[in-house]
Order: structure tokens, then sequence, then C-alpha cells
């Protein structure tokens, strides 16, 4: 390896164009090293290599989302679990998000025709949605009013950290 491909040069300098399936693995290596932002140096100190830490080096770092145990510990059917994690990221198609890109639709709720259409008012605000979350809540023996998205989610949040089914309840 050295007196063929490095020459004595420095193994970070080598540019290498006609290589064995092995040495061009390497050579890779080193591009994937540059890439999660490692130094020479940094390199040169490690005692062992851990794949976990270069791959979150080359991800980098996001929040925690506040609802995952809601939507990743759901036993709902996939079609349910996937319209929750629209709604927790806001990304439902309402008839005002489809407004805000420039579709031309009517505004109004198709359950009461009162207001318009956004996910706070089609799922708590509107007079139908509300009766049903209300009978729903009711039905599960869960004794409080509807609140809004952001208080539900927040509740929901809370009720999945919990270890019994007595303690949910409340």
């Amino acid at each position: 390896m050295h007196s063929y491909y490095t020459k004595d040069k420095h193994i970070w300098e080598i540019q290498l164009k006609q290589t064995s399936w092995m040495v061009s693995k390497i050579m890779k290596a080193k591009k994937t090293f540059i890439e999660a932002g490692f130094s020479y140096d940094e390199i040169m100190k490690m005692n062992n290599c851990s794949i976990k830490n270069i791959y979150h080096r080359l991800r980098g770092r996001f929040d925690k989302v506040s609802w995952k145990r809601v939507v990743c510990h759901n036993t709902g059917c996939p079609k349910w679990t996937f319209i929750l994690t629209m709604a927790a990221h806001g990304k439902l198609y309402t008839r005002d998000r489809s407004q805000s890109w420039g579709v031309r639709v009517d505004q109004e709720c198709v359950l009461c025709k009162q207001a318009n259409q956004t996910i706070q008012h089609l799922f708590f605000e509107c007079s139908y949605a509300n009766t049903l979350w209300s009978t729903l809540l009711t039905w599960q023996g869960i004794k409080r009013p509807v609140n809004g998205w952001d208080e539900e989610l927040r509740w929901a949040e809370l009720w999945t950290k919990r270890k019994t089914a007595a303690a949910s309840s409340s």
C-alpha cells in the first residue's frame, strides 16, 4: 500500500484513479470521515471508531418532538397513525392550507357550514366534531371537557407516559 499507492505522501493528500476494490473502499471511508467533519488529527487520536458516532455526525442534531410516544406507541390502524402524524406536523390538507398554496377553494367547513375549515375548527371547534369528541370521551369514561388541538395533544402525551389504565382516565 505504502510503496505502490501512497509513495511517501500523506494519505489525506492521495487522489487515486485506478485501484483495487479494497483500496477504493478505504478511500471512500476517508471521504465519509471528511463529510462527517472529522479532521485528520481527530482521526489519528481515535482509539476506536463507532459507526453510530459517524452516523450521528453525518445526520446532524434534531430536536425530539414531544408527541413521539403518541404516534410511535399507537396501536391504531396505520391510516389513523398516518393522519395523526400529519396533524401533529400541521400538514393535513385542510381548505385553509390549500388556500395558502394559491388553490381557490370554498373555505367553509363541510360539517357545520359556519366557519373556515382549519385543523383546529375541523376537529375541535366545529359543533359536530365537539359533540362527537364529548361522546367519545364519555364512552371511554373520561370526565373532562373537549379542548383545542394543542391541549388535546398535551393530554395525549401525558396519557402515554402513564403506566396503568386507571391512572390515565383523569
